[in-house]
C-alpha cells in the first residue's frame, strides 16, 4: 500500500485539462513568434537574450536525503535555479500545462506543482535565483525495486527563431533574415516539452513582403535521480563447522587422488 506525505510550505494544485494545455502552448508559441518577428524591425543581425534581462542558466535538482529499505520510504528534496531577473520570496515548481510535474515519483504518483521557497538571489549558476523545498518530501513505494524520479520546472523564454523576409511572391529572393535566440547557455538537466512551429505569411510590418519564419520552444526542464529500495543481494556462505567439513571434504578428496597416482 502506497503512503504518501509532503512536509512543506505553500499549496499545491492539480494539472489542468487538455484544453488548458493547448491554450499554453499556443500562448507561448504566440509570445516566442511575436519576439522573433519584432528582431527584425531593426539590424539584420543575431540577438540572444537582449529583450529581456535573463540570467544564462537554469535548471533543477532532485535530491535523495534518506531511504528506509524496510519501510520502502525515500525523502527528497528539491532545487531549483531561475532565469527571471527579479527574485520573489516563492517560486512554483513544475508546469502541469505543458504536462511535466514538479515531482513525478517513478510509480505513478506524482507532485503536480509545489512552492520553493528563495535561497540565493542571483548566486546560483549563471547568475540565477535559487530555490529550494523548505523539507522533503516522503513518498512510500509498493515494492522494493529501484525507482527513477523525474523533478520538472517552467523554461522562461526558453525559444530559438529565425526569420527571413522576401518580396512578397519571390520565396528565392531573400532580403534579409535574423536570429532571435533566447536558450540559456547552461542547463542544469535537461530540456523538455519541445515544440516547434513554422510558416510563410505575408507581413504585417512590411506590407510588400512575406516573412518565413520558425520558431522552437521548450516548455519545461527536467532532472531525474534513482531512489533504490531494491532488497540486498544474499551470498550463501558456510558455517564455520561447514568450512572444516568442506576442508577435510577437500582433503580427503586429495589423498585418494594421490594414492590412484602413486
Amino acid at each position: 500500500m502506497k503512503r504518501e506525505s509532503v512536509r512543506r510550505r505553500g499549496a499545491a494544485r492539480g494539472a489542468s485539462g487538455t484544453g488548458s494545455v493547448q491554450v499554453a502552448r499556443c500562448l507561448a508559441l504566440s509570445l516566442a513568434l511575436s519576439l522573433v518577428l519584432a528582431g527584425t524591425l531593426t539590424a539584420p543581425r543575431a540577438y540572444a537574450g537582449e529583450f529581456i534581462p535573463l540570467s544564462s542558466a537554469i535548471g533543477i535538482r532532485v535530491s535523495v536525503v534518506d531511504t528506509r529499505q524496510a519501510l520502502l520510504e525515500a525523502d527528497l528534496d528539491l532545487t531549483m535555479y531561475t532565469r527571471y531577473p527579479t527574485a520573489s520570496p516563492s517560486y512554483p515548481a513544475g508546469t502541469p500545462y505543458f504536462g511535466i510535474p514538479a515531482l513525478d515519483y517513478g510509480d505513478g504518483s506524482t507532485v503536480p506543482t509545489t512552492t520553493l521557497a528563495l535561497a540565493s538571489s542571483g548566486g546560483g549558476p549563471g547568475g540565477s535565483n535559487v530555490y529550494r523545498s523548505l523539507a522533503s518530501f516522503t513518498h512510500s513505494y509498493p515494492l522494493p525495486l529501484t525507482y527513477t524520479v523525474t523533478a520538472g520546472m517552467f523554461c522562461t523564454a526558453c525559444f530559438r527563431g529565425s526569420a527571413t523576409y522576401f518580396p512578397a511572391g519571390m520565396p528565392g529572393s531573400p532580403v534579409f533574415s535574423t536570429v532571435t535566440d533566447y536558450l540559456p547557455t547552461s542547463v542544469i538537466g535537461n530540456l523538455a516539452a519541445r515544440y516547434s512551429y513554422q510558416g510563410t505569411t505575408p507581413s504585417y510590418f512590411f506590407p510588400s513582403y512575406s516573412v518565413r519564419y520558425q520558431v522552437t520552444l521548450y516548455g519545461a526542464v527536467t532532472n531525474t535521480t534513482q531512489v533504490d529500495l531494491s532488497l540486498p543481494v544474499q551470498v550463501p556462505t558456510l558455517s564455520q563447522w561447514g568450512l572444516v567439513a568442506l576442508a577435510v571434504s577437500l582433503l580427503a578428496g586429495g589423498l585418494g587422488l594421490l594414492r590412484r597416482v602413486g
